[in-house]
């Protein structure tokens, strides 16, 4: 439907990995070197609030699939001159909201469970 495939159950992460390439494509396309950290983590809500939103729409992703999106995110946000990564805080302080000392990055989880939840 509309480029995605209509699963009749829940799928697995592979029927899902179009989604994840496309995600990581982009990202890599970015060049994080040239951005500081408030502008990747501007570029990665933005990003990842639209690239897989359709699909989110219409089916459940596997948590396999939320653990590569959060991966490929947390490790472009943290990406240094060399492309090292080294992850300075936690991805559990880093999804919270501003005000209480987070950075606000959309967890992937969360975003699918209230876009299927509109389903409902």
């Amino acid at each position: 439907y509309l480029g995605f495939e209509m699963l009749r159950s829940r799928g697995m992460k592979s029927d899902y990995l179009d989604t994840l390439n496309k995600v990581s494509r982009k990202l890599v396309s970015w060049r994080s070197c040239l951005l500081n950290k408030q502008g990747r983590v501007i570029l990665t809500n933005s990003m990842l609030s639209t690239i897989p939103i359709y699909q989110m729409q219409l089916q459940g992703f596997p948590q396999g699939i939320f653990n590569s999106l959060d991966r490929c995110v947390h490790s472009f946000v943290w990406k240094d001159q060399s492309n090292k990564v080294l992850h300075m805080v936690r991805w559990k302080k880093m999804s919270k909201y501003r005000r209480l000392g987070g950075l606000w990055l959309h967890v992937a989880c969360h975003q699918n469970i209230t876009l299927v939840g509109k389903l409902i």
